[in-house]
């Protein structure tokens, strides 16, 4: 018997409720947070802003250890969100509107333009798989 999906709205809701937390654990330097809402495998990547890639859920979270070290938190408003959902995979794209914190400051205030890759697991919760996150360009080229 097959297993009931949730509709395409519930799904939607699940995957914007999964990208926030996400931030949330981010803005929080929560290690335990991070640890629940992203993929803890091989195949889990992250490109942070001026980063190389990262692969590997235990080289992703100690970028985060690294980034957790600074003395300044940051904060983050996210806006133009838009979300796509096929099957058991959802990817977000959206700006990172990013505050206080020595690293904004490195930052230089900039807008970041991300996407962050959810899969939905065996127990039906969403979970990163990958974040990437660049600075916005000035201008688009046409």
């Amino acid at each position: 018997m097959a297993v009931p999906r949730p509709s395409p709205h519930a799904d939607t809701r699940a995957v914007l409720a999964a990208n926030d937390e996400l931030y949330r654990a981010f803005e929080s330097y929560d290690l335990a947070r991070l640890d629940r809402i992203w993929v803890q495998a091989d195949r889990t990547t992250c490109m942070h802003p001026s980063w190389q890639l990262v692969r590997g859920w235990k080289a992703v979270r100690e970028s985060f250890v690294a980034i957790f070290a600074e003395p300044e938190k940051l904060r983050f408003t996210l806006t133009n969100v838009g979300v796509q959902i096929r099957g058991d995979l959802a990817w977000v794209t959206l700006c990172e509107n990013i505050s206080s914190g020595t690293l904004a400051t490195r930052l230089s205030g900039q807008t970041m333009m991300a996407t962050n890759i959810l899969e939905r697991g065996d127990d039906s919760r969403w979970r990163v798989v990958h974040h990437h996150a660049s600075p916005m360009p000035k201008h688009n080229p046409r």
